[in-house]
C-alpha cells in the first residue's frame, strides 16, 4: 500500500508543478489563411509551426538567439525549399540556403539587413557540383563571379561592368591571380575608366 501512496504522491507533485506558470505558453493563431502553432516564453515567440490552408507544413520558425530567427520553408512535396536567417526586424541576416525540387542545394547567399553581401554560391542540380561564386559589394550588387563547368575544372571570370564600384572592389578585394586577370580585361576594353568614379 505504501508503494501506491508513493506513486500517487509523485503524480500529485508532478501535476501541481506542471500547472504552475513556468513562462512557456502554447497557442494557435490564424494569419493569411495559415494556421500558426506558437510556443512563447515570457511573451516572446521562440518556436512556430506554420501550416497552409489544407494543413500541410509551410514553414517552421525558431529563435536561435536574442537577435536571429531561423525559418525553414517547405514545398508542396514536403521537401525543404529554403532555410533563411532573419533579424528581429524580419530582414534576411546571415546565411540563407535555397534548394532544388530534387532536394539538392541550389544556392547559398549571405545577407546583412536584407542586402546581399559577401560571397554567394550556386550549385548544379543532381550533381551538387559548384557552379559559380558571386562576389557582392556592401550595397548588394555583384562585382564579379567565377563560373565553373560541371564537367571539368575549367572556370571563367565575369565582372559587372554596370556596377560603378566594380573596379574599386576588384582592386581591393579580389585575390591574386583573379585580380590581375579581371583588371587586364577591364583595361583592354577601356572599362578601367570606372576607377575614375572613385
Amino acid at each position: 500500500m505504501k508503494f501506491i501512496e508513493l506513486i500517487l504522491s509523485i503524480c500529485i507533485v508532478l501535476i501541481i508543478s506542471c500547472s504552475k506558470d513556468n513562462g512557456y505558453k502554447k497557442f494557435t493563431d490564424k494569419e493569411n489563411g495559415r494556421t500558426i502553432d506558437k510556443l512563447k516564453f515570457k511573451n516572446k515567440t521562440i518556436f512556430a509551426e506554420i501550416y497552409d490552408s489544407i494543413g500541410k507544413p509551410w514553414s517552421i520558425k525558431s529563435l536561435v538567439n536574442d537577435t536571429i530567427i531561423e525559418q525553414i520553408y517547405f514545398g508542396k512535396n514536403g521537401r525543404i525549399i529554403s532555410k533563411v536567417n532573419l533579424n528581429l526586424k524580419n530582414q534576411l541576416a546571415g546565411p540563407s540556403y535555397y534548394f532544388y525540387p530534387s532536394g539538392y542545394l541550389r544556392s547559398q547567399r549571405w545577407y546583412r539587413n536584407d542586402t546581399l553581401t559577401n560571397i554567394g554560391r550556386d550549385f548544379y542540380d543532381s550533381s551538387g557540383i559548384l557552379q559559380r561564386y558571386i562576389y557582392y559589394d556592401s550595397l548588394g550588387e555583384y562585382y564579379y563571379n567565377i563560373f565553373f563547368s560541371d564537367t571539368s575544372l575549367n572556370s571563367d571570370i565575369f565582372y559587372n561592368e554596370k556596377n560603378p564600384r566594380t573596379y574599386l572592389m576588384v582592386s581591393q578585394e579580389a585575390p591574386e591571380p583573379t585580380r590581375t586577370k579581371i583588371m587586364k580585361r577591364m583595361e583592354s576594353i577601356g572599362l578601367d575608366s570606372l576607377k575614375q568614379i572613385h
